[in-house]
C-alpha cells in the first residue's frame, strides 16, 4: 500500500521537486528525453543509462541525447518513480537525495496539516517513543518502513546498493526512530546494514539549532567504522530538513572508501520556507495525539529488545 501522496499536490520550490513530465523524440542516431524536473532527476538518469548526454538544460527543464529508438526500461521506471517522489538538494558528498513526501499538505495553495507518511512518522519519533509504547511503535514503524522498501526496490540505482547506513542519533545509548527505519528498511531488502558512529558521548538534537548553524555544527562529526571501499551505500533516514545530518553521514562513508552515496528520507519539512508554520501545525498534531494516547510506561524497553525492532 502506498502512503505518500501521489497527486503532486505538495508544493515544488527549491525544497525539492517532483518530475511532472518526461517524453522522447526520435533523433538522428537515438532519440532524445525531455524531461520537466530537478538537476538531481538528470542526474539520476545518467546514472541509470551512463549513454544519456546532456544537449539543452534550463532550470527545471532538460534534454537529453539517447542511444536505441527509446529510453531503456530502468530509465523509464525511474523517471515514472520520480513522479511521485521528491528529489531535493544535497551536499557534495552525495549523489543525489529522495524524499518520499513533505512534512505537510497544501491547502488551496496554503501549508496545511500533516501528509499520512509524515504523521506516522511524527507519532513514531515524538509520541510513541516518549511513551515507551512499544505496540504502537512498531506498528507506524513498520508502515513507514515498508514505505520505504518498496520504493527502494523498484528504483533502478538503490535496489541493488552494497549497504544502508544510518546516521548516527544525538544520544549514543538511545536508537533513534530514523536508525531503526534504516535497519528495517536493509532487513526487508537483505542488504547489509552499517550503523554510523559520533565519537561524542551526546550532542544537541540537530533540530535544536537554527536552520543555518546546522552544516556547521556537524562538520567532521561522524565516523564510518565499516570498510566500504569502493561500495555503493544508500544513507537512510526519516526526515530530512536542512540535509546537514545526511550529507555528514555521506562525507563519513566517502572517507571510508564509498564509491557512491545516495539518500532516501520518508519526508522532507518545509523548514527551509521563510516563516514556515511547520512546527505549528505539529504542535496541534502532537497534542491530540497525545490526549489519546495510553498513560507513560514505568519503565523503556531496552533499544536491543526484539519488540522494539521494526
Amino acid at each position: 500500500m502506498v502512503i505518500r501522496d501521489l497527486s503532486q499536490q505538495g508544493p515544488c520550490n527549491d525544497g525539492g521537486r517532483y518530475v511532472t513530465a518526461y517524453r522522447h523524440d526520435p533523433a538522428p542516431g537515438g532519440h532524445v528525453l525531455f524531461v520537466s524536473g530537478p538537476e538531481g532527476a538528470i542526474t539520476q538518469v545518467r546514472l541509470t543509462d551512463p549513454t544519456y548526454t546532456p544537449r539543452s538544460s534550463a532550470t527545471y527543464g532538460h534534454s537529453l541525447n539517447g542511444t536505441g529508438t527509446h529510453p531503456t526500461p530502468d530509465t523509464s521506471t525511474l523517471l515514472e518513480l520520480l513522479t511521485g517522489a521528491l528529489t531535493v538538494p544535497c551536499g557534495g558528498s552525495l549523489d543525489f537525495a529522495i524524499s518520499l513526501d513533505w512534512f505537510n499538505r497544501t491547502v488551496d495553495g496554503a501549508i496545511g496539516g500533516l501528509t499520512d507518511l509524515a504523521a506516522l512518522v511524527h507519532r513514531g519519533k515524538h509520541l510513541y517513543t516518549p511513551l515507551g509504547d512499544v505496540q504502537n511503535l512498531k506498528e507506524v514503524g513498520c508502515a513507514v518502513v515498508e514505505e520505504m522498501a518498496e520504493f527502494v526496490g523498484r528504483h533502478p540505482l538503490l535496489k541493488d546498493v552494497d549497504a544502508i547506513a544510518a546516521p548516527p542519533g544525538h544520544d549514543p545509548k538511545v536508537l533513534s526512530f530514523g536508525s531503526r527505519v534504516a535497519a528495517g528498511v536493509a532487513m526487508r531488502r537483505n542488504i547489509p546494514f552499517v550503523r554510523c558512529t559520533s565519537p561524542q558521548e551526546f550532542r544537541a538534537p540537530i533540530r535544536s539549532l537554527e536552520f543555518s548553524a546546522r552544516a556547521g555544527a556537524l562538520s567532521g562529526q561522524f565516523r564510518c567504522p565499516a570498510d566500504v571501499s569502493g561500495q555503493r551505500v544508500l544513507v537512510v533516514d526519516d526526515v530530512y530538513a536542512s540535509g546537514a545530518t545526511v550529507e555528514e553521514t555521506a562525507r563519513a562513508l566517502r572517507a571510508a572508501g564509498a564509491g557512491h552515496v545516495a539518500s532516501i528520507a520518508a519526508i522532507r519539512t518545509m523548514e527551509f520556507e521563510v516563516g514556515h508554520v511547520t512546527k505549528q501545525f505539529a504542535e496541534e498534531s502532537l497534542r491530540a495525539d497525545r490526549a489519546l494516547a495510553r498513560a507513560p510506561a514505568a519503565t523503556m524497553p531496552h533499544p536491543a529488545d526484539d519488540d522494539w525492532t521494526f
